[in-house]
């Protein structure tokens, strides 16, 4: 069935034209929408067949506004990477475009593009969010996105830069598990307008703590990352560190694994998925595992 013109070319024709990078005398809506159609394929386990070309002919056509509004045309997106959670893909302005199904990880996304704009205290701490929507329904199933920073993540690094990384995000998080009883009434006091003040207060001397703690247990670690002139980090990296992983458990956001934790264009670490956010089936009065290999998680 041809719906349209669009269809004078399938999104097939496209796949093994693009190949050799050969797009001259192709429809030119189809050559600027193949990167969607790579990620909806991607998403649905879908392969590119003529139904696929007709199905996503038409979601196109239903949702081409926002699409352009959204993501820019040029340069042409490319895919950092696929996973069951989304497609995440760079675009222009060095921003990540991340297309996903979770209505949970969406809810969470705008959650934390909120706290960015509402509080300057946790704003600090989270990777920064332009945009966070719906676009229309693909094979009746609603989709989501948002656009975050770029940032390099861990796993790319060195396995130095991730053994070294580790030992400093466990003693940090050992620091909440050695008082645990102080920290779940710090929460308490964070949370309530009226006690939030104080407890801000007195969150700076515990990270003052902490970062001195760190330097001593952690010594190596934390000499081999300000020596390490590759990774361009600012000289209060650490303290960042520290901070952000303070908020992420005072706003009850416990899932601190290495597959969330980047580098910033601006030589900080991040979390940087807001989709790794607080969620009802999670303990929200958390304690740490130390005792984790593979991942370090609050509990």
């Amino acid at each position: 069935m041809r719906t349209t013109k669009w269809a004078l070319h399938s999104i097939i024709d496209l796949y093994k034209k693009a190949e050799v990078s050969d797009t001259s005398g192709l429809n030119p809506d189809l050559v600027k929408y193949f990167w969607l159609a790579d990620a909806l394929a991607t998403l649905f386990n879908k392969s590119i067949d003529e139904k696929f070309n007709n199905d996503f002919t038409l979601f196109v056509l239903e949702n081409k506004a926002k699409i352009d509004k959204t993501v820019p045309a040029s340069p042409i997106p490319q895919v950092l990477g696929k996973g069951k959670d989304g497609i995440a893909l760079q675009i222009a302005g060095n921003l990540v475009f991340k297309i996903f199904l979770n209505d949970g990880a969406y809810l969470d996304a705008k959650d934390a593009m909120e706290r960015l704009h509402t509080d300057p205290t946790v704003a600090k701490t989270e990777a920064m969010i332009y945009d966070v929507g719906t676009f229309g329904k693909f094979l009746n199933v609603q989709l989501y996105y948002y656009i975050i920073e770029k940032m390099i993540p861990i796993t790319e690094q060195s396995k130095e830069v991730s053994v070294y990384l580790n030992d400093i995000v466990k003693s940090i998080i050992k620091e909440i598990h050695l008082n645990k009883k102080k920290w779940e009434e710090l929460k308490i006091d964070f949370l309530n307008p009226e006690t939030r003040e104080e407890a801000k207060r007195f969150l700076k001397t515990e990270i003052s703590q902490t970062i001195f703690a760190v330097k001593r247990v952690n010594k190596e670690s934390v000499d081999f990352f300000n020596q390490n002139a590759e990774l361009r980090l600012k000289s209060t990296w650490l303290s960042s560190l520290v901070e952000e992983i303070f908020m992420k458990y005072l706003t009850s956001r416990t899932d601190v694994h290495f597959g969330n934790l980047g580098i910033t264009n601006f030589g900080e670490f991040r979390y940087f998925d807001p989709s790794h956010s607080k969620s009802k089936d999670r303990i929200m009065n958390a304690v740490v595992d130390p005792g984790a290999e593979d991942e370090t998680v609050i509990h």
